[in-house]
């Protein structure tokens, strides 16, 4: 699930990038239109039913429709505005879960976007959120940009409109029919393929209330404290920590929405900028059994995405050494390089001694 999830959200992003990413603003009125566009009416318009994965809707036949592996894009004509569909089957029924799987998905979706507002929607007669903003693209053109999440089962969406209100022809009583006429099937069509295949759906899960806590515990510690999945596991197991049974603690692992390559990132960077750590102490603090547990992919990630000055990092750690425990030059060198001690490189360790007041 988890994998899938990212892979949506890599998608959705793209697609963002796609119309020329740029600056960011909250959406003033995003329902708002400039007066002298010809506003199209569902009324003056012939529609199709469209399917794309369980969700079934309503798209005018003179729109060009193009189908990937990874989502669906429709075009109206004498328009720049986007309109696209993403869909992943986390394989996981979220019935119960919605909220979580909510929260991590804007976490994530809005990480570079400044401005943005959220708001509870309903699509299909499911649980929806809406976020707003305003993206300019690298031609200048601004889009407003309305990107509704919702879930269907264990089966995650993104529909995401980018309009453009300086095109001649207004498409908004559009967008709003299609979003009015979305449905849910039990006929699956497959993102790559043109066909539509009959699929039953599995029951809700039973979930036990204990596992359903699990998981909330689990999200908390991925959100909050940026923790490992090892790391996770061991603190709802643990007598001294939340004390689940491994069974409850397994199903939270496997159900939680987390990208563990930043919660690495997120350590190493409050390692690196509060405690002014060496990259190799960074990095075996990462992966130790005994510190945060990541593997050693994510450690390396963490590691090659830092931005940080280790230069400055063993200065620090010199003058500590120096003003704490009065030690000579050659001891603070010798610490700050030993496979014992700071494990620094040497460059780095004499550049701190020879810029010791």
């Amino acid at each position: 699930m988890k994998s899938n999830i990212k892979k949506t959200l890599f998608t959705i992003v793209s697609a963002l990038l796609l119309t020329g990413c740029g600056q960011s603003t909250a959406s003033t009125d995003s329902s708002a239109s400039s007066s002298s566009q010809k506003k199209v009416s569902p009324a003056d318009v012939k529609f199709q039913e469209v399917q794309y994965g369980n969700a079934i809707f309503q798209i005018p036949t003179d729109w060009k429709i193009t189908e990937k592996s990874d989502g669906i894009t429709f075009n109206p004509p004498e328009s720049n505005d986007i309109i696209q569909l993403f869909y992943t089957d986390t394989k996981t029924d979220l019935t119960g879960l919605e909220e979580l799987a909510f929260s991590s998905f804007i976490d994530t979706f809005t990480k570079d976007i400044e401005g943005f507002e959220i708001s509870d929607s309903t699509i299909g007669g499911s649980k929806a959120k809406l976020i707003k903003f305003e993206q300019t693209a690298t031609s200048g053109t601004l889009f407003k940009v309305n990107m509704y999440v919702f879930l269907s089962k264990s089966t995650l969406y993104g529909l995401l409109i980018g309009v453009d209100d300086t095109a001649p022809i207004s498409y908004r009583p559009i967008y709003s029919h299609i979003i009015e006429t979305i449905k849910f099937t039990n006929e699956v069509k497959d993102n790559d393929s043109s066909t539509t295949t009959t699929q039953e759906q599995a029951p809700a899960e039973d979930v036990p209330r204990e596992y359903k806590n699990a998981v909330k515990k689990a999200q908390s510690y991925a959100d909050h404290m940026n923790m490992s999945e090892a790391g996770i596991y061991n603190q709802l197991t643990s007598e001294y920590g939340e004390g689940f049974p491994p069974e409850a603690a397994q199903y939270a692992i496997e159900h939680i929405i987390v990208d563990y390559n930043k919660n690495a990132l997120e350590k190493a960077k409050s390692y690196a900028n509060t405690m002014y750590m060496s990259e190799a102490g960074i990095y075996n603090q990462l992966t130790s059994e005994y510190g945060e547990k990541f593997t050693a992919e994510q450690a390396q990630y963490a590691i090659d995405h830092l931005d940080v000055d280790y230069n400055y990092n063993a200065l620090k750690k010199a003058e500590s050494y120096s003003e704490m425990m009065s030690m000579s030059d050659a001891e603070i060198y010798e610490q700050l390089v030993s496979e014992y001690g700071e494990q620094f490189t040497a460059e780095q360790a004499q550049y701190a001694i020879d810029h010791l007041d």
